[in-house]
């Protein structure tokens, strides 16, 4: 189960879902959905358990300015996609933190990540080696950059000009 977080208060942090009436949904691609008609500014997305999640077709949201996608702590779902459509979506920054990403199908493919000024990838892992990871910076005021934390990869393309910054990664 996926449970749509939005942390308000630095205290509210370490509170439990069940204390604010988070939305509960029952895959990622549902709650993707549900944060492109949110009108917030900021989604957290998180994932509650270890499970697989079969068969999900992203499609990024369009309205907020940051969008992270996390697993709980001590958890380590694993995410198999059948498609990832960025369509208009951009954002100030992009997290996915925690996931295990795999994919349908046999031959090479590639997941496509909606452009950002800012992406972070933490302890992410793609299961399969002929999956490649594409990111796309977008030019804003600042620095674009990547920034990959702990993480192994396939091949990973990057589009844009910008910075990209790895911390025991491996590709």
């Amino acid at each position: 189960d996926h449970r749509e977080r939005r942390d308000h208060a630095e205290s509210a942090a370490n509170a439990a879902p069940e204390q604010f009436a988070l939305p509960l949904h029952r895959t990622l691609a549902a709650a993707l959905s549900a944060a492109n008609g949110s009108g917030l500014t900021e989604e957290v997305i998180e994932i509650v358990d270890s499970g697989l999640y079969p068969a999900q077709a992203l499609v990024w949201p369009q309205g907020p300015r940051r969008l992270e996608l996390r697993a709980a702590p001590f958890e380590r779902p694993m995410i198999q996609v059948a498609s990832s459509t960025p369509g208009a979506a951009q954002y100030a920054a992009l997290e996915l933190t925690g996931l295990a990403l795999t994919r349908l199908g046999p031959g090479a493919a590639t997941l496509n990540l909606p452009p950002a000024q800012e992406v972070a990838l933490n302890f992410v892992s793609v299961l399969r080696s002929d999956y490649t990871l594409r990111l796309r910076l977008f030019e804003a005021a600042g620095a674009e950059r990547a920034v990959l934390r702990r993480c192994g990869l396939g091949p990973l393309r990057l589009e844009d000009a910008g910075e990209i910054s790895l911390s025991d990664t491996i590709i």
